[in-house]
């Protein structure tokens, strides 16, 4: 992107110490109620009741952010694609790229300045390239299943269906216990110096649920090779009707150099296995 300051200003915040993860930068959960907030303040621009993000088609994280950070989103509609219409959200921190999403709309949005394939190519994937991965029946004997709890009257869309950022924070719990069953626990990584870092992932919108419905998410290792493992994460609720869908793509990470550095052994055996 030629022009990375080009485009609408969406929303400005800052990084709070209390947001920050065991890694010692801001947490996912954070940026993606950062990047909902600028769809939403996007789609009034446009002037468009709510934003209802059916299909986040990318969420790329391209830097660490850290206690006190400010940041800005700037905003712009996608064309050019050969897609659905997009809207495309740079997030930045002094002026550079700190991650991007880049959200599936129903109309392209004329109050936001259009962006082309070229100077886009900063929020299209990498790692999780190809169709969203289907729903799934849960398998208790190939996933990580995990208990999320009921859903909140103020969890939930007027259509029943789940708001991003409590769909963020299961997932979070959901991706942890995942990791930790893979042997990705934070004794492996204090004894080893290899931590993980989520680098891509992607949000797809499945069903509704009752009020007060309780929750299930079932996590399943899909590919493991070099530098990075895919997962996908599926929540559901007690009745086995799909809610809502996260494909990750993580990497290793030396966290002394922070930089990515080769899978862990006993990821590639579980993918084999």
């Amino acid at each position: 992107m030629t022009e990375p300051l080009a485009g609408t200003p969406t929303l400005h915040g800052r990084a709070e110490a209390w947001e920050c993860d065991f890694n010692g930068h801001w947490n996912t959960r954070f940026y993606c109620r950062a990047f909902q907030t600028a769809a939403e303040v996007a789609a009034a621009l446009d002037q468009r009741a709510e934003d209802v993000v059916v299909h986040r088609r990318l969420i790329r994280f391209h830097s660490e952010l850290h206690s006190a950070d400010p940041i800005e989103i700037r905003s712009f509609a996608l064309c050019d694609v050969g897609e659905a219409p997009a809207t495309a959200h740079y997030m930045l921190c002094h002026g550079k790229p700190a991650a991007t999403a880049l959200d599936e709309e129903a109309a392209p949005n004329r109050a936001l300045a259009p962006l082309g394939r070229a100077e886009a190519r900063l929020a299209l994937p990498r790692g999780l390239i190809g169709p969203p991965a289907a729903a799934w029946t849960p398998d208790p004997a190939r996933d990580v299943v995990v208990e999320l709890g009921p859903v909140g009257a103020d969890e939930r869309h007027d259509d029943g269906t789940l708001r991003f950022e409590p769909g963020i924070a299961r997932l979070a719990v959901a991706s942890h216990h995942h990791a930790v069953a893979l042997g990705y626990t934070h004794d492996f990584t204090k004894q080893s110096g290899i931590g993980r870092m989520l680098v891509e992932m992607r949000y797809t919108r499945l069903g509704s649920l009752a009020r007060g419905g309780f929750l299930r998410g079932a996590s399943r290792l899909t590919a493991a090779s070099g530098k990075s493992y895919r997962s996908a994460h599926l929540l559901y609720d007690h009745a086995g009707t799909p809610v809502a869908l996260y494909e990750l793509c993580t990497l290793a990470v030396d966290m002394t150099a922070r930089r990515a550095t080769a899978l862990p052994a006993f990821l590639r055996d579980a993918v084999i296995a």
